[in-house]
């Protein structure tokens, strides 16, 4: 159905007729008209296009045994967002198949980004995180209370392919390291805040799903 702006816009162009393309230049009233409905239908395009984007994706997560069950995907005009709803569903497999659904357009000289972008944000969703991490504060606050010196790690797990580490000043964070390649360069560490029992509770949440680490 068509918006009241379009509605009094064309009766207004259909009484000009053949000209319309020089009253609409001469008519300021029209312009601003013109200006929004070319921008409703621009983002209603968007948010068809998002739609169908997300339709797709979820057929693909389907095919890897990801059920709406498991997840959640919703759009916005120019984003899709996938909330993790079970804990047991590796994040990093749900990035995998929801980013070749993004596309950034960046200014080569800024960087900045262009409008037309389209996003995706995959994330744990935060009520199931937060009531997940519950089982890992008591933990949290035994390493939080750990005196270790400054630049060392305080081992917390480990399995037969990782170890997991409490750094204090780097900022406090925890860190994911391969257990045959330690020492290996900082920035490929799988870093996870710690700063207080809140955010290290849910990292090891985290670590405890993604590597298989007990507490």
């Amino acid at each position: 159905m068509a918006s009241h702006e379009e509605v009094f816009f064309w009766s207004r162009a259909k009484k000009v007729g053949k000209n319309f393309k020089k009253i609409l230049k001469k008519d300021l009233t029209m312009c601003p008209i013109w200006d929004t409905i070319i921008t409703e239908r621009k983002r209603n395009e968007e948010e068809q296009e998002m739609k169908e984007k997300a339709q797709e994706l979820r057929k693909e997560l389907k095919a890897h045994g990801i059920t709406g069950k498991d997840v959640s995907v919703r759009t916005d005009h120019n984003s899709i967002e996938v909330k993790i709803k079970n804990m047991s569903i590796d994040i990093r497999k749900v990035e995998e198949l929801a980013t070749k659904y993004q596309s950034i357009d960046r200014d080569e000289m800024s960087g900045e980004t262009l409008s037309g972008s389209e996003f995706v944000f995959v994330s744990y969703d935060w009520e199931i995180l937060r009531e997940e991490s519950k089982k890992y504060f008591s933990v949290a606050e035994k390493v939080l209370n750990t005196k270790i010196k400054e630049g060392s790690g305080e081992k917390i797990s480990e399995t037969n392919n990782h170890q997991l580490l409490f750094w204090a000043k780097y900022p406090s964070q925890i860190s994911v390291h391969n257990a045959t390649t330690f020492g290996i360069a900082y920035d490929k560490w799988a870093k996870f805040p710690a700063y207080n029992k809140e955010a290290l509770a849910q990292s090891l949440a985290i670590c405890h799903h993604l590597y298989g680490f007990n507490y």
